[in-house]
């Protein structure tokens, strides 16, 4: 993890900061929207019979890379794979039904 970086619940909070002299409530920065996001881009083609092909590429930076992570590295093998199908069904669902 990069330094400075905070897990999304942790942005724009408060945190207790602990002293010897007595504690002091901070609150933490809510990090910039370059810092944090998801880019999608999609090459689709619509072919003759009615069907769709292409590829569609996905970047994500920041709490939402890490929060994808998290939730894949957790998972056991079958329900990763149901989290991917999830995930690829989610992705096309509002705009092809």
């Amino acid at each position: 993890m990069p330094l400075g970086y905070l897990p999304s619940p942790l942005q724009e909070n408060y945190v207790l900061v602990a002293r010897p002299e007595g504690g002091e409530l901070v609150r933490l920065p809510l990090l910039a929207p370059a810092t944090n996001q998801l880019v999608r881009r999609a090459k689709l083609q619509l072919n003759p019979d009615g069907s769709l092909s292409g590829t569609v590429d996905e970047t994500r930076l920041g709490s939402e890379a890490s929060d994808e992570r998290a939730k894949l590295l957790g998972a056991a093998g079958s329900e990763r794979a149901k989290l991917l199908e999830d995930f690829s069904g989610w992705l096309f669902w509002p705009v092809f039904t």
